[in-house]
């Protein structure tokens, strides 16, 4: 005669049940641990490593909310590079046709002072659509052929430039400072960005802090010398800041 199978043991429940309970307890305790520490992070910049260029502008800032405009600027590798939570928005605009605009057009050698000026337009942003900006993040394009006299790295300046004192933010309608990380070899055209307002620089990296007022008188002017003043200025005088001779040079 065949035995009957023997039925599980009520010790047997117990143990399965007390697995499961304990399996279920670990899990909600890691799971609220990780939480915990995700929480640390941000309200703790510094348990994260943060690119030192934004290293700098956050201690320059403080514990203010930071707004950053890209320009010429893969956005998802900027967030990868920054770990602490900001706004950032893409700054489009169109880039200059390099085919059609070259940088003799802008600087040309000489002037027909019979003629009437005709000075190629450098595509700008929608300016009213990006504002309270803190910081303006720009990739420098740098034409290794071509130098430094490139009219896409001139566009790039001045869409910066123009963000500056159009769509920075403000408090109580006074301009507050707003920041600029150039990031590229060639680094910013130092004819508009100048050696007084530079706060840090690391490699292929700078870090301003532009006094506005003197970047208002700059965005204001002509680009290049490829237009005359108006007709009450002396006879055969330029206008504009002049880019002509563009170097590399060093902050000291």
């Amino acid at each position: 005669m065949a035995s009957k199978p023997s039925k599980p043991k009520p010790f047997t429940y117990i143990c399965i049940l007390f697995l499961i309970v304990l399996l279920f307890f670990i899990t909600s305790t890691l799971r609220e641990l990780h939480n915990e520490f995700q929480k640390g992070v941000t309200n703790y910049p510094g348990l994260v490593n943060n690119p030192k260029w934004f290293e700098f502008i956050e201690q320059e800032k403080r514990d203010e909310s930071i707004n950053i405009g890209l320009v010429n600027f893969d956005g998802m590798t900027i967030m990868d590079e920054i770990r602490t939570k900001v706004k950032m928005v893409m700054v489009d605009f169109n880039p200059v046709e390099e085919d059609k605009v070259h940088w003799s057009n802008l600087f040309p050698a000489w002037i027909d002072e019979n003629s009437p000026s005709n000075c190629p337009e450098l595509p700008m942003p929608k300016f009213e659509d990006y504002q309270e900006l803190d910081v303006v993040v720009a990739g420098v394009p740098c034409d290794q052929d071509g130098g430094f006299r490139n009219v896409f790295r001139l566009q790039v300046n001045l869409v910066v430039a123009n963000l500056l004192v159009r769509s920075g933010r403000k408090e109580k309608g006074v301009d507050k400072p707003v920041f600029v990380e150039f990031i590229g070899s060639c680094g910013p055209m130092w004819e508009i960005f100048t050696c007084d307002d530079l706060l840090w620089h690391g490699e292929n990296s700078w870090v301003y802090k532009p006094e506005l007022r003197r970047i208002k008188q700059k965005v204001l002017m002509p680009v290049g010398s490829c237009q005359l003043v108006p007709p009450f200025a002396q006879s055969g005088e330029i206008c504009g800041f002049d880019l002509s001779i563009s170097f590399i040079h060093t902050c000291i």
